[in-house]
């Protein structure tokens, strides 16, 4: 971790990071969008404070942080172009433009790891090890915080559905679940299965992972063959995630108590 003083310039990028993140989940949760402005004033915000800091701070801190922002940039940028390809390529969807620009943004926003204390309390908690790219280790808590969601989906599941249903769609139950077709309309939800009518009959296929936008022509063909009685009521579907809400989630974690898939990965380097 680089070793810099809290100050005031750390405090201005954690309070506008955290203002920012903030109102991006709830443009997230409603509409799974969030303005393009918010990444350009991070963005912006980043720059001028990065140059303050440069002329305000002696040489071999000056040093240590241009070096660290030149890391942390060229890594995440590497890092998101790679996750936003393979994402929109074998996982549909599932990786946005504004999770990426949120990324791209925090990276030139913190280029290291900030520490500070309150009220005699130094964060974050857990110092060693962690990465001195603070965006990375941002990403791995959203990672880890993201595994919640699964689990929480399966427990959900396993209340509603009876055992056989859930022991015939056990993986499946992990990453959807059942809604009535009239209840999808609007909803932030995508298809687990493709439809085909084949020889009069209606063949459900499994996605993987591919899974099909509900747009207004799918939702009315699939309204025609339940009303030919071709295909049940209920359909399963996986929800259109919200990255953003784990990403400032991963922010909170790593400020406060510091950078878990690092520690994780130690941990297990050192079982081995």
């Amino acid at each position: 971790m680089l070793t810099v003083q809290p100050d005031a310039i750390n405090w201005l990028r954690i309070v506008m990071c955290l203002a920012i993140m903030g109102y991006s989940c709830i443009t997230d949760w409603k509409s799974r969008r969030a303005p393009p402005i918010l990444w350009e004033v991070m963005t912006a915000a980043g720059v001028i404070l990065l140059l303050t800091e440069i002329f305000t701070s002696s040489y071999e801190v000056r040093y240590n942080v241009l070096f660290f922002f030149a890391l942390s940039f060229c890594l995440i940028y590497l890092l998101v172009n790679f996750i936003y390809y393979l994402f929109n390529n074998v996982l549909k969807g599932a990786f946005g433009g504004a999770d990426a620009n949120a990324l791209l943004a925090m990276s030139v926003l913190f280029p290291y790891y900030p520490v500070m204390d309150i009220l005699g309390v130094s964060l974050p908690l857990v110092k060693d090890p962690v990465t001195p790219i603070f965006t990375l280790a941002v990403f791995g808590n959203a990672l880890i915080l993201n595994i919640v969601l699964p689990l929480s989906i399966f427990l959900y599941n396993a209340y509603k559905l009876p055992f056989r249903e859930l022991k015939s769609n056990f993986i499946t139950a992990f990453f959807g679940y059942k809604m009535s077709l009239k209840d999808l309309k609007d909803k932030h939800v995508r298809l687990m299965h493709n439809y085909e009518e084949e020889d009069g009959k209606v063949v459900r296929h499994m996605s993987m992972f591919r899974y099909p936008e509900l747009d207004d022509e799918l939702y009315g063909q699939l309204k025609k063959w339940r009303k030919e009685g071709k295909i049940e009521d209920t359909l399963w579907v996986t929800p259109k995630i919200p990255l953003l809400i784990p990403i400032t989630l991963g922010v909170v974690v790593a400020l406060a108590y510091g950078d878990i898939m690092t520690q994780m990965i130690v941990g297990i380097m050192g079982l081995l």
